[in-house]
């Protein structure tokens, strides 16, 4: 099988584009393996606005800019590469250390951060640094819910300063019901954290 190039736009938005970049044709039913890179630029955003503290939110952001490339390696198997070449703040409607609430334009992937700490609810003041949850680049339910309620090709979590999770629709498997349009869960975040057992203060 032999590869061609295909370029086209997915999304306008705004001044900016969304575009879907495809070289080399993907047999049909070949195994797809799939990478993800954040460039330089987008990494230094997103580093400079990582801290370390235990009582920083959950922050968010839209992929404005992304380049997705298929390889395809013989008729069986095809690597795709996603290159994340721009982000913008999202919206968001609230957020805390364990979680955050926003959305992104239909079309528009979207990036959330992990923070490096456990929390047993959600006000900081049940935040600590370290333990089982911090830097964390598990999806949880609510993000692959969310994931395959919006139809993107993919998410990411930033779970460090420079550590990126990409996640995709078909790392996750949907409980067998329908979902009505529309009630797709707007927030992500970690696991259920247990609720807090004394007033102490943790950090």
């Amino acid at each position: 099988m032999t590869g061609f190039l295909t370029e086209y736009q997915l999304r306008r938005w705004t001044a900016h584009a969304f575009w879907l970049t495809l070289v080399g044709a993907p047999a049909c039913g070949a195994q797809t393996v799939r990478f993800g890179d954040v460039s330089d630029s987008v990494r230094s955003v997103l580093g400079a606005s990582w801290r370390d503290d235990s009582t920083q939110s959950e922050r968010a952001y839209c992929v404005r800019r992304a380049r997705i490339v298929a390889r395809v390696i013989s008729p069986t198997k095809v690597d795709s590469i996603y290159d994340i070449l721009e982000v913008r703040p999202a919206h968001v409607v609230a957020a805390s250390p364990n979680h955050v609430e926003f959305e992104c334009a239909q079309g528009t992937p979207e990036l959330h951060t992990h923070t490096p700490a456990t929390c047993y609810a959600d006000d900081p003041q049940w935040c600590t640094k370290g333990g089982p949850d911090a830097y964390s680049c598990q999806p949880s339910r609510a993000d692959y819910e969310k994931l395959v309620d919006r139809g993107d090709p993919f998410a990411i979590i930033q779970c460090d300063r420079v550590a990126f999770r990409f996640y995709y629709p078909s790392d996750y498997v949907a409980p067998a019901r329908a979902r009505p349009p529309g009630s797709g869960r707007r927030e992500s975040g970690r696991r259920p954290s247990p609720q807090p057992v004394s007033p102490r203060r943790l950090r």
